[in-house]
């Protein structure tokens, strides 16, 4: 029903019709956009349900309309399937959807990646592969490395290639990711693929083909490790300085500052290492040490690193980590240790170094917390935790190593291990026939003696 109110000569007359009104009201919708390789099957998902699809253009880039989301807060999430059926990780994002509006996000899809061999000899190439947004730079990270080892520039289809000599590589597991710098920015990390590396057969013919070859005498300290950047008395601005040195290959470095550890990265194949340090004070003195076979060096030559405290970011709370250097076999729990003092609630992010990372919310009034993971595969493991802050310039992070070992009595070999059953059981019926045949003999004396 329709009322009118009209004014006529001063009076005011109302009009009652039942003709129909149909009012339109807008409703709520997202448009997701952004950038992944060229003929990519994106998937765009609200919350864990897959919402919309949409192919990238030849240049990478897509955009789709979602008309009917309700109004509210959503994590909005996508993720890539490139030409060749590989799918990459996914990236997510909070979003409000305001009422009866169009709202827009935009999201880097992180590239796909796959490697060529699971398995390989020390010494021998691997060639890692994928697709990423074409054009651009795509950075490869080994061992869960704070720095790329390589760059490449994929090509105008999206395709890129990295070929990594193993030469120096320690015997055991190794982890790869890769990331983009797209469009939109650099891209979070791509799916962590592993690949094994086997030691070489053992030859009686003497070869000078393995320079960077990890080897300890029995005993004996690994050399003193070198810190190289940033050079002595290094005035630094911001809230983190980047440490290099050099070091025995495939070490474990444990980083001091005035004195206290605080933090643990591995070196590479070629005993180069990088970290990162939020500091506190001003003054800063700072010292490494390289462990390798539970054996550790002595203290490199310090470094004196000032950092000015005025005009720096007020990062409210802190949280230290118990202990930043593990060896442990590998059917044995890491367990890790948080001490905080914080203000208010923040959130803690662990990155185990194997592809694993959680997640967790820590209380203001929370003192400490114990994490525990199990690592599957043998390997040297460079892990992260980060306590995340209100910004990012005061999301501090912290590093620390974890060495998995194979656990010589639980990982026998099988056949040396039925040898030994077969043993014990040879061994037990020879018993019960000596014991036997000793009471057939006493049975015998006895009767004799009747």
């Amino acid at each position: 029903m329709l009322t009118i109110l009209l004014a006529v000569s001063g009076h005011i007359k109302a009009y009652t019709s039942s003709i129909p009104v149909s009012l339109t009201v807008p409703t709520a919708s997202l448009e997701v956009s952004g950038y992944a390789s060229p003929g990519a099957l994106v998937t765009i998902y609200d919350g864990a349900n897959p919402t919309a699809t949409v192919s990238a253009n030849p240049l990478g880039f897509y955009t789709k309309l979602i008309p009917t989301l309700s109004s509210g807060l959503h994590s909005i999430s996508v993720s890539q399937k490139d030409v060749t059926g590989l799918e990459s990780s996914s990236v997510s994002k909070i979003v409000n959807i305001a009422p009866q509006q169009l709202t827009q996000l935009e999201f880097a899809s992180p590239p796909t990646v796959r490697l060529i061999a699971p398995t390989l000899t020390e010494g021998q190439t691997q060639t890692i592969t994928g697709y990423s947004e074409p054009g651009k730079i795509v950075h490869l990270f080994i061992d869960n490395s704070i720095s790329p080892s390589q760059t490449v520039i994929s090509g105008s289809d999206g395709f890129y290639s990295f070929t990594v000599n193993t030469t120096g590589f320690y015997d055991g597991n190794h982890f790869i990711k890769t990331r983009t710098e797209s469009s939109l920015g650099i891209t979070e990390y791509s799916k962590m693929i592993s690949f094994t590396i086997k030691k070489k057969p053992i030859s009686n013919e003497p070869s000078n083909s393995q320079p960077n070859k990890p080897a300890v005498a029995g005993g004996s300290r690994p050399e003193v490790p070198v810190i190289s950047d940033p050079p002595s008395k290094t005035s630094i601005d911001g809230n983190k300085v980047i440490i290099k040195g050099q070091s025995k290959p495939n070490s474990q470095i444990v980083i001091s500052v005035n004195g206290q550890v605080v933090g643990s990265v591995f070196s590479n194949n070629v005993g180069e290492w990088i970290f990162e340090y939020y500091p506190k004070v001003s003054k800063n003195v700072v010292t490494a040490i390289a462990c390798y076979d539970g054996e550790c060096s002595q203290p490199s030559d310090p470094i004196e690193i000032y950092y000015r405290v005025q005009g720096a970011t007020d990062c409210k709370g802190s949280y230290e980590i118990q202990n930043y250097r593990f060896s442990v076999s590998d059917n044995k729990e890491v367990k890790l240790q948080t001490d905080y003092n914080l203000d208010i609630a923040k959130t803690l992010l662990i990155d185990w170094g194997d592809g694993d990372v959680e997640k967790f919310s820590v209380s203001a009034d929370r003192k400490y917390d114990y994490f525990e993971h199990l690592y599957s595969l043998v390997g040297r493991y460079n892990g992260q935790i980060t306590l995340a802050y209100e910004n990012d310039e005061c999301a501090e992070t912290k590093y620390f190593t974890v060495n998995v070992v194979k656990d010589g009595f639980s990982k026998l070999d099988n056949r040396v291990l039925l040898v030994i059953i077969l043993s014990l059981i040879l061994a037990l019926l020879l018993s019960l026939r000596d014991r036997y045949q000793r009471e057939i003999s006493f049975r015998k004396i006895t009767k004799q003696q009747r």
